[in-house]
């Protein structure tokens, strides 16, 4: 075990009954469970702040996303308005493809950055 210190903290009785139960049931005594219980604890507000960092990464690149939706619209709209009419469907059926790759694409991305 490594170097350590003793410290002295005040529980409610409840919280320490909770811990005195589950010392029982997983640890070999109180401190054990103690310092699992902290550690747990540590680590929990490490993936709490760390989902909370991809959240805000998420909500940035929705908008980034949607301003290029946007932008890409207003390009195709007046791509199609300056166009033949027989020309439009054949360009329209383009366009489709083109943005099922760009959603496959996006999907690829955010799963090579994020995972599942």
């Amino acid at each position: 075990m490594s170097e350590s210190k003793v410290i002295t903290t005040r529980l409610p009785n409840d919280l320490l009954d909770n811990i005195d139960e589950l010392v029982k049931e997983k640890f070999d005594n109180r401190s054990e469970a103690m310092r699992s219980l902290l550690e747990l604890g540590i680590d929990r507000n490490n993936v709490v702040a760390r989902i909370e960092d991809i959240e805000r990464k998420l909500d940035r690149l929705m908008v980034v996303c949607e301003a290029q939706f946007q932008q890409s619209h207003i390009s195709n709209m007046l791509i199609l308005n300056s166009i033949e009419k027989n020309k439009k469907l054949e360009l329209l059926s383009g366009m489709y493809e083109i943005q099922q790759n760009a959603k496959a694409s996006l999907a690829r991305l955010l799963l090579d950055k994020f995972g599942e």
